[in-house]
Formats: structure tokens, C-alpha cells, sequence
């Protein structure tokens, strides 16, 4: 596999380690990797290691130079013949994504940290078809703020090579007790260093001669040189010793009685087999034992969320991991090292990475095959949901080749990783039909001129455009109807006699179809594809009930109201929401189509304390309804998600796709 990784600049960070590692890691077994940066001090480490490194500024944001790079990077991408291009900072991201999608190169991106998000960097970011998280919160992060679908976006933690970072084997009497802190000295994660040298001094009083090994440089390396001086000068002897940044720290760590600082650094003391204290700018956890493993794990051991560094903190964990004996040293050693050996070996950062690698090159558009049409791109979970289910149930029947006709082209492309073509452009749409062999309507019901003969007319057009261009039509889980006009019905006949597979998802709809005229083999019943959606991981889930603050052990609902809702509507369900707070059942209201719904369901979370929630993807909502006593609401998909789970469901509301899917599945309907 040929890799192409792209990062900003490659001098001593954990960032750029992780990349080094990474890419030395893939290169073992046997992938050409090259990798893109404007240069730095690792590079050397790369090339000794059989990685090729090629020299373009990537982390300039002068609009002439990032010209330059752009053209540069873009021809290297040309001519390369790269399997997959893998960037991991902001500028290489929006750089690539633009390149790769022309040229319909397979692309992946890494988050290393929270981006800042002011309207201009927000609008730089671009994220590849597949996201790589380093820890939970920032898969979090990304969901939030960026839009970035849960269902492609994996956490894979940083990896460190536990054959380079070894324990000291080395027997013998040391001369008093060192700690050793290595990080960037730079404005935003430099305060573990200022904390561990204002307690320099109460430290050496208690251990004697003791050493205080600071790694690392930055913008903030003079002014901490000048405060270890300032302490060395009143102890009388070099205590604190500024080393600067090092390329090859593995014999100091491991030399060490005790570490401080945060995230790779702290896994690769870890590894060393050296009792870790958690400090620096996000956060302080403390000395790390078994019982925070998963809390330093969560954070990608940056102590995020965690409380405030404070001097008082730093000297009382340092100095309960000075006092242990050796046997309690040991022990905490092999400890911390088990845990990096199975959670956070190169090993198995490689071995993950390869598999979002190979996923994302099995799903990179080449040629058009399919298009697919729906009400996709606004926000509604259900559509959403129905999305991806026909992208993947036609890269199962089709390959690739995936056209998905959308209202937000831009941001379904980073969330289903397909090309995608805004559903108000007749004339890019028309193009995409005419090289395509089939037109798909995936799911929900879009023949219906109930609510108005504007969207009948809109994918009836689509349709005929269809026919016109020679491309079979197929319809999958759909619904049909109600059809109350006599040109609806006379269009929709047409459509479906010229249509090659017509799957329908209800009773109703089939015996629409009948009423139309149109029989034969090609009409079959298709349930909903949203009944397909299988449950998220369990970590997730433990995540997601965390975050709505229910126990394991504790009884919920789901509901789900919609904001096109009546008076009687909304007064059944607030009787229902009620009647289960009486019976101690906890309520929790989920926002379907949030642009409609999310007003009267903050309106209903205000009245009734109860949590609010949105935005959440299929297969965490089948996760969560799997775990709920039932779900109860307006929308119709939260009901065939809780089919989907298992869970029993009541459904309310005059729309007749309600009553009708209560009816076949056995829900309970509420009149």
C-alpha cells in the first residue's frame, strides 16, 4: 500500500511522534510510506527508518506560500498513485480534501486536539471520509462542534513502541531520587514545569539531592531557564537541569524515580515502567494507578476535564510516589506497563489505522454507478439514517461509483464518504443521472402530496428525468401516498410501471400501488431500512448513558415530539411523560429533526425536568433504545429504531404512517 501522510512540520512533539511512529510502524510491514512537511528535526529518525520524506511547507498560512504548496501538493498527489493520503493537521486537511476529492483519491484525517473554532479556522477545517480521534473527548469534540458523523469516525490512541521504551534493568545505588517532566515549553502546556519548579525547593528538603530533569523546548524555555537558575542558586547545587528538546529520551525516562507530565509523554514513561503523575495545562489527575487508568484513558491522558494544576497538588503526589518502596515502585511499573503493552502499542495503532485504511479505499468513489435521491441533507436523523443505509446496502449490491443527490453536498460528503450533489442543482444532478445506470429513491415517503404538489412534482421530475437518460429506477423501503390528486396518482403510475424493483415498506403502500394498476414480480415488500441499523459499541454507549446521567440500573423512556404537533397531540404525550415520572421511570426527549423540533422539546425538557438530547446517530439510538423500558413519540423512525432494538413502542399522532407502523409491528398507538 503506498501511504501519503501530511503534516505540518515534523520537530519534537507528541504529535509529530505519533506520526513518526505511525509511519515507521506501517513501513515495517512492508507499505511505502512518504511523508509531507515543511521539515524539522525528526526527519532524520524517518529516512534512517526507511520512510520518505518530502520537503512542502505545509503549516504556512501565507495565502501566496499555501498557493505554492497547494500546487506542489497537488501534483505529488497526481503522479503519486497513493492508496490513501492520511493528514493530521488543520492546513494539510484543507489543502488535501479539496485535491483528493478531484482527483478521487481515498482520504483520511487524524485530530490530535481541539481546533480553535472562531468562524474563519472553522470554515479551513476539512475532515476526510474517515476521522481518527486520539481519545473519546475529542471524538466528542468533533461531533459537537464539527458535524462529523459518529459512525465514521474511530478512536485510535496514540501507540508507543514498547520494544524502544523499556524499563531500567540496570542494578545499583542512585544518588538521590529524580523526577523527570518532558513536554513543549510553549504558553499552552508549560505549567506542569512552572509548578514542578516552584516546588523544587520543598522537594529537596525532603529527599536530598534530589535532580529535576526538565525535556523540551519552546517560546516559554528562557523564562523557565531563568527560574530553575534562580532555585539552583539558593539550593546550591544544580537541582533542576533544562535539557532542552531530545530526540532520544527513552534512557532518561527510564531512569527516573518518578514522571510528570501528560499525554504521549506519559504513556511512554508508562511504558518504562515509571510511576506517572498526570499534570499540565488541561488538567491535573494525580499519580496514576489502577484506579484512574480509564479516566486518564478518556482524555488521551491530558488530564482533560480533570481539576486545576496547583503546587500544593503536584508536591503531595510526588511526594507519594518518592516514598514508595521498591517492591510498591515495581509494582505500580509493571502495572502502567501492562496497560500500555494492551491498550496503546504501536502495534495496534498500526493494525487499526491499516483497517480504516482498507475500509476507506473499499469505499472510494471511482466511476458513477448509482444515484441516489431522498430527503437527505436536512437534519432530519431519520433521512440521515435512511442515507446511509442505501449507501451501504449499494456498496453491498453495486461497488462503488455512489451519487447521493443531498441538500448539504459539502458536509454529507465528509459524513457518508460518497460524491454528493446538491438536490437544488437540476443541471449537476442531470449530469450525474446520465452517467449513472440506476436511480435509487432510498427510503421515507417521497410520493406523497399530502403536505403539497411541490414535492410530488420535484421527484416525479427526477423520475422522468431518469426514464429519459435510459437509467432504471428502483425504489427501497419506501413509502407510498396518501395521493390525493388525480395527476399524482396518473404520474406515480407511470413511474412505477417504468420502475425495474419496487420494494415498499407498508401494507398501505402496496395496496396503493395495486389501486395504480401496477403488478407483477418487481413489487415486493422492502421493510424500512432503518430496521437494518444495528446497536453502537459498548464503550459508546456507556459514554452516551454517562453523558445523560442514567445508571445502569435505572428505568428510562425515550420520547420524541414533533414541532408540526397539535394541542391534542402534545397533550396526550405530556399526560404519557406524566404518567411515567409517577412510576419513577425517567424520561429522556431526543430531538429527531432538531430544525423542527427543537423548541418544543426544550419547552417540554424545561416544563418536566427531563434531558434533552439530539443529533444522535442511528446506531446509538438503537444502542439507547435497547436499554430503555420503550419509546414513545410523533416521529416515525424513532419507532422503527425501537423495532430495530427490540424495545417496545407507542406511537401518537394523525399522520397515518404513525398508526399504520403501530398496526404492523404490534406498537401501542395512542389516539
Amino acid at each position: 500500500m503506498r501511504i501519503l501522510m501530511l503534516v505540518a512540520e515534523l520537530d519534537i512533539g507528541g504529535a509529530e511522534t505519533h506520526i513518526c511512529e505511525l509511519s515507521r510502524e506501517l513501513a515495517k510491514q512492508k507499505n511505502e510510506v512518504f511523508v509531507v512537511s515543511g521539515g524539522g528535526r525528526m526527519t532524520k529518525s524517518l529516512c534512517d527508518n526507511g520512510v520518505k520524506h518530502i520537503k512542502i511547507p505545509l503549516g504556512v498560512s501565507n495565502p501566496i506560500s499555501m498557493l505554492f504548496s497547494y500546487f506542489r501538493l497537488r501534483r505529488l498527489i497526481k503522479n503519486g498513485a497513493f492508496d490513501i493520503v492520511h493528514a493530521h493537521s488543520r492546513l494539510a486537511s484543507f489543502m488535501a480534501e479539496r485535491i483528493t476529492r478531484h482527483l478521487g483519491c481515498a482520504f483520511v484525517t487524524t485530530v490530535h486536539a481541539k481546533f480553535s473554532l472562531s468562524p474563519i479556522k472553522k470554515y479551513m477545517t476539512r475532515w476526510g471520509s474517515y476521522t481518527i480521534a486520539v481519545s473519546e473527548d475529542l471524538w466528542e469534540y468533533l461531533r459537537e462542534n464539527y458535524d462529523v458523523s459518529p459512525d465514521r469516525t474511530r478512536i485510535i490512541s496514540n501507540g508507543v513502541d514498547t520494544a524502544r521504551f523499556l524499563p531500567n534493568r540496570k542494578s545499583g545505588e542512585k544518588v538521590g531520587k529524580r523526577i523527570v517532566f518532558v513536554s513543549r515549553l510553549d504558553a499552552d502546556c508549560s505549567e506542569g514545569a512552572y509548578a514542578l519548579v516552584s516546588v523544587a525547593k520543598d522537594l529537596s528538603a525532603r529527599y536530598e539531592k534530589l535532580n529535576i530533569e526538565i525535556i523540551g523546548g519552546g517560546e516559554e524555555y528562557h523564562k523557565l531557564c531563568e527560574a530553575a537558575q534562580s532555585v539552583n542558586g539558593e539550593l546550591g547545587y544544580p537541582c533542576i537541569i533544562m535539557s532542552g528538546g531530545c530526540l532520544e529520551i527513552e534512557k532518561r525516562i527510564s531512569s527516573a524515580d518518578a514522571f510528570v507530565g501528560v499525554s504521549r509523554a506519559a504513556l511512554e514513561a508508562m511504558s518504562c515502567g515509571v510511576p506517572v503523575v498526570l499534570a499540565g495545562n488541561e488538567g491535573f489527575l494525580g499519580e496514576i494507578d489502577r484506579s484512574n487508568l480509564d479516566i486518564a484513558k478518556k482524555s488521551n491522558f491530558c488530564a482533560r476535564g480533570c481539576e486545576a494544576i496547583s503546587e500544593k497538588k503536584l508536591f503531595d503526589s510526588l511526594c507519594s510516589v518518592l516514598d514508595m518502596s521498591e517492591e510498591e515502585r515495581k509494582k505500580r511499573g509493571e502495572l502502567l506497563r501492562e496497560y500500555v503493552i494492551e491498550n496503546n502499542s504501536v502495534l495496534d495503532m498500526a493494525r487499526k489505522t491499516l483497517e480504516v485504511y482498507r475500509t476507506q479505499i473499499s469505499e472510494c468513489p471511482c466511476g458513477h454507478d448509482v444515484c441516489i435521491c431522498g430527503y437527505y441533507g436536512f437534519g432530519n436523523t431519520g433521512d440521515e439514517i435512511l442515507l446511509g443505509q442505501a449507501i451501504k446496502r449499494a456498496r453491498e449490491r453495486f461497488g462503488g461509483g455512489i451519487t447521493a443527490f443531498t441538500k448539504s453536498p459539502r458536509k454529507d460528503r465528509w459524513r457518508f464518504g460518497v460524491r454528493c450533489v446538491s438536490r437544488s442543482n437540476v443541471f449537476s444532478m442531470i449530469r450525474a443521472i446520465r452517467k449513472s445506470r440506476r436511480l435509487i429513491f432510498g427510503g421515507g415517503t417521497l410520493f406523497q402530496d399530502s403536505t403539497s404538489l411541490r414535492s410530488f412534482f420535484y421527484y416525479a421530475l427526477i423520475a422522468e428525468i431518469a426514464i429519459r437518460c435510459g437509467a432504471s429506477i428502483e425504489f427501497w423501503g419506501s413509502g407510498l401516498g396518501p395521493l390525493k390528486s388525480r395527476i399524482s396518482k396518473k404520474l406515480l403510475g407511470r413511474i412505477l410501471d417504468k420502475s425495474s424493483y419496487i420494494g415498499l415498506r407498508d401494507k398501505r403502500s402496496l395496496k396503493l400501488a395495486e389501486e395504480l394498476g401496477v403488478v407483477g414480480d418487481k413489487i415486493v415488500y422492502d421493510a424500512d431500512m432503518a430496521l437494518r441499523v444495528g446497536a453502537c459499541s459498548r464503550d459508546r454507549l456507556e459514554y452516551l448513558m454517562r453523558r445523560l446521567d442514567i445508571t445502569s440500573k435505572e428505568r428510562f423512556c425515550v420520547v420524541s415530539v414533533s414541532g408540526r404537533c397539535g394541542n391534542a397531540e402534545l397533550n396526550i404525550l405530556e399526560n404519557r411523560i406524566s404518567e411515567l415520572i409517577g412510576q419513577e421511570i425517567k424520561c429522556i426527549v431526543v430531538g429527531i429533526f432538531p430544525k423542527e423540533d427543537r423548541e418544543i422539546s426544550l419547552i417540554l425538557s424545561n416544563k418536566w425536568g427531563i434531558k434533552y438530547t439530539e443529533r444522535l446517530s442511528g446506531s446509538e439510538l438503537v444502542g439507547l433504545l435497547s436499554c430503555a423500558e420503550f419509546a414513545c413519540g410523533m416521529r416515525l423512525h424513532l419507532l422503527i429504531l425501537a423495532k430495530a432494538a427490540g424495545a417496545k413502542f407507542e406511537g401518537i399522532g394523525k399522520d397515518p404512517k404513525i398508526s399504520s407502523f403501530c398496526e404492523e409491528y404490534g406498537g401501542r398507538y395512542l389516539e
